[in-house]
């Protein structure tokens, strides 16, 4: 399948692109779940969205509505009289979503003194109310100034709203998940642009300058996976604890209320194995794990999350149905969860299985902040970031019981955790005795504010570069008596 698909790309002809509806999606977004290194493919497509700009070769630097549209104070030389650097950081995702959560660490604790911050959330509908929660607020108070980039007004109206605030910085929280963000990385909007890991793979677009990533997640020769320059830092972003409900319901309601009341036994050898990843996780390379650890405990169900798309979970449901028929009877889809059912079946599941070869993340993070419940995860083989943040967390706590090697040593793992209780109660004291180590490691702003400083008045960055400092060493960080 993958093959396939890279294939495909390879021999893809120029096109045009005349408008923003004519992009539904990023046409790179699947490529990331493969797991495989294809920095050359993501460039491909890069190469033919920017051929596909129908504004003449010689007017796009100029012309709003181009993709190459370079905004006129990238030109001129930076302003040394100014006291702040003009940061902006733009997503569609400034809210309870997996990249908001990520980067609201960072620009919260960015110093006032130091930066100005412009915070550019692009909308999928005009008007629509600003979004709320805990994760938005955070955002906004610390932003200078907050823009709604709504997308009804079009790219060229987006790229004259950014280009007006003459950013020294821009950062892209993610990209690869919104078309929107996509196609206006393709523009030089700033001087310098850097995108992180709200989406955690290279983009192959030429004006986005560098990736901010971490080294717990990536391996020495990890700038090959990269088309931009790779910035590791030592820990990982802020990571403010997970704000769980204060009354999860049991199991057993959690069940009932699912309609999985025959999940429901007196019988403590009956295991609940749960991977509650995104579908596009599922890849069919690790069908044949699930169904040998279900056959290796017979009194077994493993808990998937239903996708948003009724079609999607079908099509799911019948590969499973191909690839592993003899454990299908104890696969349960779980339909969209409450927060508290959410937060409640990461806790009293008794063993979760990460994702592969592209691993989880916030789910990992939600899962450590509400209780001990084991992970089991398999590091990307190839080494990409997406498939190595497990590993990444439990590395920062010092536990490595249950990161495994193989799919063979998965499966045994996975089932040494449903017989052996002790070993299991052993991985479960680890977590909840360690996993304070995992919460706003602030270690990572004061190299985010030095790096973002450094990079718009062009002094060197030489030390936060992945190919000159690519070794991780891990910090032993003292316990927040406040907690």
């Amino acid at each position: 399948m993958h093959q396939r698909y890279v294939s495909q790309v390879q021999s893809m002809e120029p096109f045009i692109l005349p408008d923003i509806k004519a992009l539904v999606t990023v046409p790179s977004f699947y490529l990331a779940f493969f797991g495989e290194n294809d920095v050359q493919t993501y460039r491909h497509l890069a190469h033919l969205i920017r051929q596909s700009d129908p504004i003449p070769q010689d007017q796009r630097s100029s012309t709003l509505s181009s993709l190459s549209y370079v905004a006129p104070h990238v030109y001129k030389a930076r302003n040394t009289s100014k006291t702040r650097t003009r940061v902006g950081f733009i997503s569609m995702f400034f809210k309870e979503h997996a990249s908001g959560k990520m980067i609201q660490g960072i620009i919260s604790s960015l110093s006032s003194e130091l930066f100005e911050v412009y915070i550019f959330c692009i909308k999928e509908k005009a008007g629509t109310p600003k979004y709320t929660g805990t994760v938005a607020h955070r955002i906004q108070e610390r932003a200078d100034e907050y823009i709604e980039l709504e997308k009804p007004f079009g790219l060229s109206s987006m790229r004259e709203t950014i280009a007006k605030k003459q950013l020294e910085v821009l950062v892209f929280a993610e990209i690869g998940m919104d078309p929107v963000n996509y196609l206006l990385a393709f523009s030089r909007l700033a001087p310098i642009q850097v995108v992180t890991h709200g989406h955690a793979s290279t983009t192959g677009i030429d004006t986005l300058d560098y990736f901010i990533s971490y080294k717990p997640f990536e391996v020495t020769r990890a700038q090959a996976h990269y088309s931009e320059k790779l910035i590791s830092f030592s820990s990982f972003s802020p990571y403010f604890k997970p704000e769980v409900p204060n009354s999860l319901p049991s199991r057993n309601k959690i069940l009932t209320d699912l309609g999985l009341k025959n999940l429901i036994s007196d019988d403590p050898k009956l295991v609940l194995y749960i991977c509650l990843q995104t579908i596009f996780k599922l890849t069919p390379q690790f069908d044949d794990v699930f169904r040998k650890i279900l056959e290796r405990v017979p009194n077994s169900h493993l808990l998937l999350k239903e996708f948003r798309s009724p079609k999607l979970t079908a099509k799911l449901t019948s590969r499973f149905s191909k690839t592993i028929p003899t454990v299908m009877q104890r696969i349960h889809f779980l339909p969209g969860l409450s927060n508290e059912q959410w937060f409640g079946i990461l806790k009293h599941g008794d063993v979760i299985l990460d994702s592969y070869p592209f691993g989880g993340y916030t789910t990992s993070l939600e899962a450590f902040a509400v209780g001990d419940t084991p992970i089991v995860t398999l590091p990307n083989p190839r080494g990409l970031m997406a498939g190595r943040c497990t590993k990444g967390f439990f590395d920062m706590m010092g536990i490595d019981d249950t990161i495994a090697e193989s799919k063979d040593e998965f499966v045994n793992i996975s089932v040494r955790l449903a017989h052996d209780l002790d070993f299991q109660r052993g991985v479960r004291l680890q977590i909840a005795s360690a996993s304070w180590m995992l919460w706003q490691r602030n270690e990572t702003v004061s190299e985010w504010s030095s790096f973002l400083s450094s990079v718009a008045t062009g002094r060197s960055i030489e030390k936060f570069l992945h190919e000159e400092n690519p070794h991780w060493y891990r910090i032993r960080v003292k316990p927040d008596p406040s907690e």
